[in-house]
C-alpha cells in the first residue's frame, strides 16, 4: 500500500464529480467515489483504512481475521491473544485475566472494575489515579504507581520531603539556605560510591563511565555565585550525566569503544555548552552500547551495564548508562543520544520521561558522529517538568516549560498506530505481548480518554519505507570529529587499525576500515524521510490528529535480549517521539520493571507531546523508583580518581577476556559480575 492509496481511501474521491453519477446503492455517493457500492453506507466508514468501506469488507480492522472469525473485530489484533480464554481477545478485553465475575475482598464489586482489589470499597476515588481511596497510599494526589519508598505507608507523592528530588525542588531548597551545591554534589557522588558496582543482586548497575574530577571544585564555585548574585540559571546546581559520545571540558569521551579511552576535547558540544551556561554541572559521563551498535548495553569500555530495577535484564540501549543512571538517582538528569530506540528504550525500561525529539532541533556539533540523518540527541530525566527544562539547555531555548499543562490532554485527538512499515508481525506496535502487559496497555488508553483525549484507532502506516541505510555522510562527519579532539589515534582509521574494539562491532580491522564510507550524503535517502514523514502528517492531518500512540517496546519491560521496538517509525520520518512511564511489569522473571508509552507528533512539533506526557504524569503517578541494594553505614568521599581508574580496569579486562574475540552474549551478568569482583578487590573495595 502506498500513501497515496491511503490517503484517497480517507479523503475520498478527488476525480471530476460529473464524469458518472451512478448511484447504484442510493447513499448520496456516486459509484466512482463510494467505498462500498453496493452497500447503502452514508458515513462511508472504514476501520482499516484501506478503501474498502465497513459495510463491504469481511476484515474491517485488517488484521488478516475475518469479522466473524477475529474475537477483536473492531481492534487490529493479529496475534488474536486471549489469556482468560473468553473468547474476546486482550486487545479489547476489559478483564483479560478472568477476572469477569470474581469479587476477591467481598465487597460486591467485579475484580475488574474494583479499584481496592484486596480491600473493601466503595469505589471511591478522589485525585482519579485509579487506585480506590480505601487502599491509596496518598488518596489525595495521583499516584497510580504507589511508590513508597520509606515503606511507611505513606505515599512518596504527599511525603513532605521529596523522595526522588527535583530542578524546581533542589532550587527550592538552595535558595532556602537547607542545602549547598557541595553538599548536593557529595550526596550524588555517594549514591554512585554505593550503588554503581555493587553485586549483591548478582550482577552491578555499572552505569558510570568517568567521573568529573574537578566537580567538588566547580560546586563550591556556584555556591560562591549564589551567594553573590543569586542562581546562576535554570538548571544551577543540576547534576546531569551524558552519555559517552558528548564532548566536554571536564571528561574524556570513547563513544564506549576501548580504542579511544584518553580522548580528550577542549571544547565542550554544543548541547552541553547550553546546559552548562544555564548551570548545569557535568557531574559523569555514561556507560553505553559500543560506538552505539545495539541496545543491550556491551561495550569494550565498560562490559555490561545492568537495569536498576533488576541488574541481571537489559537498561536499553544504546544510551543505557543514562537511562540507568538517571533512573538509579547517580544524577537529577541526562542526555542520550537516538538513531533508532536509544533513547526511547533507556527511557522506557528505567521508568524516565525521555525525548527523541525532531531531526534537526538539538545540534549534533561535537558528538560522535553516526547516522546523520536520524541521529538525534536528547534529555532524559524522572519528572516531564525536569525534562523541558534539560530541553530549553539542549537547544539554547527557553519555550518548552510553558507547555506543561495539566490539562494538556483535554481535546486531544490520539491516532492508536496497529501497524507500521509493513504487514508483518514485526511491523505491529501492539502485538506480542503477554496478557497482563496488554492489559496494561489497554488501562493506559483508557486512561487517555478519563483525561478528556479522543482516541482514534486502527491507524495502519502500512505505506512507511523502513529502509534506513545509504544516507548519512559518515567519512565526513568523522573526520570532521577526529580534528575537535586529541588522543591516542589522529584519525578513524588509525582507531581501527588498533584493533582495540568488541568483535561484535568489528570483525577485523578491515571491516572497520570499509565501514567508514566513501561518499558525501545522499539526496534519495532524505528524499525517503521526507516522503514518509509528508505521508504521516497528512494521514494526521485527514484524520485530525495530535500525536500517534504505540508502545516503546511493544513487549513491555525490559527483557535480557529480546525487545520490539517500534522506534523505525520515528526515524525514518525524522519526527518527535517522548516515552513517559505507565507501569510496572515482569517478562522472563526478575523484580517488577517498568513499562513505558510513547507519544509521536508532526516534525517541530515538541510542545504537543510536552502537553500530554505532563498531563498523564501529574494525573497518574506512575514513576516508581528502583530499590537499590549497597554498602550500608558511612562511606568515606569516593576517590574520584581511583573510581575512574576502576572503571578502566572493569573495560581493560571486559575487553581482554571477553569481548576482543567473543560475542556480546559471553558479556553477561555473570561475566561482568566477576570482572567488577576482582578489579573491587584489587583495590580494597570489597564493602561495595
Amino acid at each position: 500500500m502506498i500513501w497515496s492509496v491511503v490517503l484517497f481511501a480517507l479523503i475520498g474521491c478527488q476525480s471530476d464529480p460529473c464524469a458518472d453519477l451512478t448511484d447504484g446503492d442510493g447513499d448520496q455517493h456516486v459509484d466512482a467515489c463510494d467505498n462500498c457500492p453496493a452497500e447503502n453506507n452514508p458515513g462511508q466508514d472504514d476501520l482499516d483504512q484501506d478503501g474498502r468501506g465497513d459495510a463491504c469488507d469481511p476484515d474491517i480492522d485488517g488484521d488478516g481475521f475475518a469479522n466473524d472469525q477475529d474475537n477483536c473485530p473492531l481492534v487490529h489484533h493479529p496475534d488474536q491473544n486471549d489469556g482468560d480464554g473468553d473468547g474476546l481477545g486482550d486487545a479489547c478485553d476489559r478483564c483479560p485475566l478472568g477476572e469477569d465475575g470474581l469479587d476477591t475482598d467481598g465487597d460486591t464489586l467485579d475484580d475488574c472494575l474494583d479499584l481496592c482489589l484486596f480491600t473493601p470499597s466503595d469505589g471511591s476515588d478522589r485525585d482519579g489515579d485509579g487506585v480506590g481511596d480505601a487502599c491509596d497510599s496518598c488518596p489525595d494526589q495521583p499516584n497510580a504507581g504507589q511508590a513508597d519508598t520509606d515503606r511507611d505507608g505513606v505515599g512518596d507523592a504527599c511525603e513532605p520531603l521529596e523522595v526522588e528530588p527535583t530542578i524546581a525542588g533542589l532550587h527550592e531548597a538552595l535558595l532556602a539556605g537547607q542545602l549547598t551545591c557541595a553538599e548536593v554534589v557529595e550526596t550524588y557522588l555517594d549514591r554512585i560510591h554505593r550503588y554503581d558496582l555493587d553485586l549483591t543482586r548478582g550482577a552491578p548497575i555499572n552505569a558510570i563511565m568517568w567521573i568529573n574530577e574537578d566537580i567538588r571544585q566547580q560546586a563550591a564555585d556556584l555556591d560562591a555565585a549564589q551567594a553573590a548574585g543569586g542562581l546562576v540559571g535554570p538548571l544551577h546546581c543540576v547534576p546531569v550525566v551524558i552519555k559517552d559520545v558528548y564532548t566536554s571540558k571536564d571528561t574524556p569521551v570513547s563513544s564506549g569503544t576501548l580504542a579511544l579511552a584518553g580522548t580528550w576535547s577542549k571544547t565542550d558540544a554544543e548541547a552541553v555548552r547550553g546546559l552548562r551556561e544555564r548551570g548545569a554541572l557535568i557531574l559523569a559521563t555514561t556507560t553505553m552500547d559500543e560506538l552505539s551498535k545495539g541496545v543491550y548495553s556491551h561495550s569494550s569500555r565498560s562490559g555490561r551495564t545492568g537495569n536498576p530495577y533488576d541488574p541481571l535484564f537489559n537498561p536499553g540501549g544504546s544510551s543505557s548508562g543514562s537511562g540507568a543512571g538517571v533512573s538509579a538517582g547517580f544524577a537529577m538528569a541526562g542526555t542520550g543520544t537516538d538513531n533508532c530506540a536509544s533513547l526511547i528504550l533507556p527511557g522506557s525500561y528505567n521508568g524516565l520521561v525521555s525525548l527523541r525529539s525532531s531531526v534537526g532541533l538539538v545540534p549534533m556539533e561535537g558528538i560522535f558522529p553516526s547516522n546523520s540523518l536520524d541521529a538525534v540527541p536528547g534529555p532524559m530525566a524522572r519528572t516531564t517538568a525536569d525534562l523541558a527544562l534539560m530541553l530549553d539547555g539542549m537547544t539554547d531555548r527557553r519555550v518548552w516549560t510553558s507547555h506543561l499543562d495539566r490539562d494538556g490532554l483535554k481535546g486531544k485527538r490520539l491516532g492508536i498506530v496497529r501497524s507500521a512499515g509493513g504487514t508483518d508481525d514485526a511491523r505491529k506496535p501492539w502485538a506480542g505481548a503477554q496478557t497482563p502487559v496488554m492489559a496494561m496497555q489497554s488501562r493506559v488508553l483508557r486512561e487517555f480518554e478519563a483525561l478528556g483525549a479522543t482516541l482514534v484507532d486502527n491507524v495502519l502506516l502500512n505505506g512507511l519505507d523502513t529502509e534506513r541505510s545509504g544516507g548519512a555522510d559518515f567519512k565526513g562527519d568523522v573526520k570532521a570529529w577526529f580534528a575537535g579532539v586529541s588522543g591516542p589515534y589522529e584519525s578513524f582509521n588509525a582507531m581501527c587499525d588498533s584493533g582495540r574494539y568488541s568483535a561484535f562491532a568489528y570483525t577485523s580491522a578491515k571491516a572497520c576500515r570499509n565501514s567508514f564510507g566513501s561518499g558525501g550524503p545522499n539526496p534519495e535517502a532524505q528524499g525517503r524521510y521526507d516522503r514518509n514523514r509528508a505521508g504521516i502528517e497528512a494521514l494526521m492531518d485527514v484524520l485530525e490528529l495530535d500525536a500517534l500512540i504505540y508502545p516503546p517496546d511493544a513487549l513491555g519491560p525490559a527483557s535480557v535480549v529480546t525487545h520490539k521496538s517500534s522506534c523505525v517509525l520515528t526515524s525514518v520520518s525524522q519526527m518527535p517521539i517522548i516515552t513517559f512511564p505507565v507501569g510496572m511489569a515482569t517478562r522472563d522473571g526478575g523484580a517488577l520493571r517498568p513499562v513505558g508509552m510513547a507519544a509521536h507528533a508532526r516534525k517541530w512539533d515538541e510542545a504537543t507531546l510536552f502537553e500530554i506526557a505532563y498531563a498523564y504524569e501529574t494525573a497518574t503517578g506512575w514513576r516508581v523508583p528502583p530499590e537499590l541494594t549497597g554498602a550500608e553505614g558511612d562511606l568515606s568521599p569516593l576517590d574520584l580518581t581511583l573510581a575512574n581508574d576502576m572503571r578502566l580496569e572493569i573495560g581493560e579486562l571486559s575487553w581482554s577476556e571477553v569481548l576482543a574475540e567473543g560475542s556480546r552474549w559471553d558479556m553477561d551478568a555473570e561475566a561482568i559480575a566477576d570482572i567488577v569482583a576482582r578489579v573491587l578487590d584489587a583495590h580494597d573495595q570489597t564493602p561495595l
